[in-house]
């Protein structure tokens, strides 16, 4: 069981917090209150916009019992499509990737760092170029390495076979089963993301795959995301994006769709999770919850 820990605000007074239980019916406990009158409002951490509620008779003096419904809240736009990131979310690359980086660093005679690594994740290769540059210097021998990071990919892949996300298969079935169209919206080459997809089985859940040869302006810019939407032809607001980096979360919710990150290789910091609807911890959990949305009459 999942919990998050909202405030609760009154005007000009301090917050308290409560915990929510349960993502489709919610049980909140407002510890230590006296009483509960109205104009209390509920800040959901991770969740956008406000929830909002009716109080009701309060009970004990230790606590007061409410029983809400936050999906009908928060998700009241019905969902008509999922838009997937590919690396680290639905695939499990990155930690490929981050080998093949370091090891190619290495073999040049440059020292890879973590922070350069992270600031290099869910983004194209020309972002890759300028990181470097940034890093180790204007000469630093880009193409160069490209060539050899592309070889130490391919041996490690050879050694670690790519293979799909935990609950990747189940959610992808699930949603098809119910519906909700599908789309992939990725920093990767149309080459690799269509090879990748279809190696660990997922390519034929999709409906379009947009990738770095499909749109001028890469994740950060929201158009990856406006244009899987453009061709599913589904309104973003009618959308759900699943991201497991910062850039792809900026990119996702600058397209105005609802964002659940299931973090990968980097810790979201509280201006990243602010962004997002949700915050999980694999897409097993992502299956669960939206069963849940989806039982939920609205």
């Amino acid at each position: 069981m999942r919990y998050i820990r909202p405030r609760v605000h009154r005007q000009g007074s301090k917050s308290m917090h409560v915990c929510v239980k349960s993502w489709t019916c919610c049980d909140l406990w407002l510890h230590h209150l006296d009483q509960f009158a109205s104009g209390y409002y509920i800040e959901a951490v991770n969740c956008r916009p406000w929830a909002t509620f009716t109080p009701v008779p309060s009970g004990s003096r230790e606590s007061i019992f409410f029983l809400m419904s936050m999906t009908s809240q928060l998700w009241a736009e019905p969902i008509k499509a999922v838009v997937f990131d590919m690396d680290g979310t639905l695939i499990d690359s990155e930690a490929v990737f981050r080998t093949a980086l370091f090891n190619t660093c290495t073999e040049l005679g440059f020292e890879m760092t973590p922070d350069v690594h992270l600031s290099i994740l869910g983004g194209t290769a020309e972002n890759t170029q300028r990181v470097l540059a940034d890093a180790f210097g204007a000469a630093f021998p880009f193409s160069h390495f490209y060539e050899r990071c592309t070889l130490n990919i391919q041996a490690e892949l050879g050694r670690n076979p790519m293979r799909a996300k935990r609950g990747a298969q189940d959610l992808l079935r699930f949603l098809d089963q119910s519906g909700i169209a599908m789309a992939v919206a990725t920093s990767s080459r149309l080459v690799h993301a269509s090879n990748h997809l279809d190696k660990v089985g997922l390519l034929p859940f999709f409906r379009t795959v947009v990738t770095r040869d499909d749109v001028a302006n890469p994740k950060p810019h929201p158009e990856p995301y406006l244009t899987a939407a453009g061709r599913l032809g589904i309104d973003p607001a009618r959308c759900v994006a699943v991201e497991d980096s910062p850039t792809g979360v900026r990119a996702a919710t600058a397209a105005g769709m609802r964002t659940i990150l299931v973090p990968d290789m980097q810790k979201p910091s509280s201006e990243i999770a602010a962004l997002c609807a949700l915050v999980l911890e694999d897409l097993a959990q992502a299956h669960e919850y939206l069963t849940g949305i989806f039982a939920e009459p609205v």
